[in-house]
């Protein structure tokens, strides 16, 4: 029997827990929350909720903060930036992972 964990992922596999799981990429956009400039709201191209990410008081780490029983609830929480928190979500999605930056008025 193969070991699936130890196998890279490919197009439509997603690696959760270890175990491959078929599915199709899922696409991440984060768009900047209005009432606070380090937090941002993650969703998938459908508009469905997966969590937030938000910025340290310190502004050293982001946290990710999924909402549970979604793909990212396997994610490491903590990453020192905010492209490697999204490089994390495009690599656990096999898709991509996006800022919306969208002008406020």
């Amino acid at each position: 029997m193969r070991d699936l964990a130890r196998q890279r992922p490919t197009i439509g596999l997603t690696l959760l827990s270890g175990h491959c799981f078929k599915g199709p990429p899922m696409d991440v956009v984060l768009t900047p929350m209005k009432s606070d400039v380090d937090v941002w709201s993650l969703k998938d191209r459908l508009g469905r909720d997966l969590g937030t990410i938000r910025r340290s008081a310190t502004g050293d780490t982001v946290s990710i903060e999924p909402e549970p029983g979604t793909i990212l609830q396997t994610i490491k929480l903590r990453h020192p930036s905010l492209d490697e928190a999204m490089s994390a979500i495009a690599k656990l999605t096999n898709g991509a992972c996006n800022l919306d930056s969208q002008q406020w008025d």
